[in-house]
């Protein structure tokens, strides 16, 4: 008798165990569709809480990948605190991951942490030869008042040929943003580093490559009026004359 009833409770407990896996794969199932629709629909914060309900519902080892993938959602909706925790779990799991480590670096520079910022840039640029993470690691070198290094990872930006095809996006000082060549960046933040250094002749030169490659670039148009107003009444300097 008491043989039947364990065997008894051993088949009920084998019928609840399956019955709680069916209903974890079915709530999985359930967020992962409401996740694809929220992608096709572009609605990020349907899609981001979607994401992280199926998540909860997956197993630690299917779950890192989706985990990347919650982290590019949460940088593309500016919540990059979130985005930076994810990437930094995923790129822990898997050194090999250099994307998830250049999203760190995204993440610090958003949050203006230049420092942390060049330290995964360094590390990315090459492993990916990007051009484009070179020019961000210019961009936050300059910010550290690193101008030689930010004009040599500037110019590795532009050596690669597709800078003329990559989009970057350029803040205005009125805070709107416009979307430009990398190259064309590239030669105004070169131009801007001269202007620094009073060289205004030069910055010039710089800027003018710039518009060269997108004559709309409206920063770089307002820094040659700066340039123009700066450079007002500076001479030439006389060469020495040579005795003989």
């Amino acid at each position: 008798m008491k043989k039947i009833v364990s065997v008894a409770l051993f088949g009920v407990m084998a019928i609840t165990a399956n019955s709680q896996v069916s209903v974890k794969e079915s709530l999985k199932q359930h967020y992962m569709n409401t996740y694809e629709q929220a992608l096709k629909l572009n609605d990020l914060e349907l899609a981001i809480n979607s994401l992280n309900n199926a998540l909860v519902e997956m197993p630690a080892e299917q779950s890192m990948l989706y985990k990347d993938t919650l982290s590019m959602l949460y940088f593309s909706n500016k919540a990059y605190l979130p985005s930076f925790i994810l990437a930094q779990e995923v790129y822990k799991a898997d050194p090999k991951n250099i994307s998830a480590l250049a999203r760190t670096g995204d993440c610090y520079q958003a949050g203006a942490d230049y420092k942390n910022a060049v330290a995964a840039f360094e590390i990315v640029a090459p492993a990916l030869k990007s051009p484009y993470y070179y020019y961000q690691l210019a961009v936050c070198q300059y910010s550290l008042k690193s101008s030689l290094e930010s004009q040599v990872n500037a110019d590795k930006a532009m050596a690669d040929t597709n800078s003329n095809k990559i989009p970057v996006i350029f803040t205005l000082p009125n805070g709107q943003e416009q979307q430009v060549p990398l190259s064309a960046a590239a030669y105004n933040l070169k131009g801007v580093i001269m202007m620094d250094d009073k060289n205004f002749v030069k910055a010039k030169e710089y800027f003018q490559s710039a518009l060269k490659i997108y004559p709309n670039f409206q920063g770089v148009q307002q820094n040659m009026i700066t340039c123009e107003k700066n450079s007002k009444g500076i001479k030439p300097a006389v060469k020495p004359k040579t005795k003989g």
